[in-house]
């Protein structure tokens, strides 16, 4: 038998068709949300913090691949972040190293991106951001292209 016909009879063979259900890996990598709510999260953020409206879009557009994580356990270690300080700036970020307990809250141990400086910041005066993955990125693509 040749090649073509090896191919021809694969193609028929329902056993070895992909039953994948996009939905279900969605909801694996826990990104039930769209990214509209992404957006709209972060609009709602620069809103209450009352950064001015220039500002905010700049804002979003830096931010553009990145989710907004307001809470401890949404941290992966390893993954850049970036976050908003207590004057309402966006800093350029580093690479999230642990979430430290102390007596004085939570902190979040940093190390700069070129690896030279290792700092904490304190989880409840910042407002962080976390960049997805190629793959959350590509996920979100897809389960906006399944809604719509």
């Amino acid at each position: 038998m040749d090649i073509k016909g090896l191919i021809k009879d694969a193609r028929k063979d329902e056993s070895l068709r992909a039953d994948l259900n996009i939905t279900d890996i969605v909801k694996q990598e826990n990104l039930e949300i769209n990214l509209d709510n992404l957006i709209q999260e972060k609009i709602d953020l620069f809103h209450s913090l009352k950064i001015d409206r220039y500002t905010s879009e700049t804002m979003l557009e830096k931010l553009e691949s990145y989710m907004y994580i307001d809470d401890v356990y949404k941290f992966e270690k390893g993954r850049f972040i970036r976050w908003i300080n207590t004057k309402g700036n966006l800093m350029s970020g580093g690479i999230c190293v642990d979430i430290l307990f102390t007596s004085t809250g939570t902190n979040i141990l940093c190390k700069s991106g070129n690896g030279a400086r290792v700092f904490q910041l304190k989880f409840d005066n910042n407002h962080f951001f976390q960049l997805l993955t190629e793959e959350q990125q590509l996920m979100l693509a897809v389960n906006e292209h399944i809604q719509s």
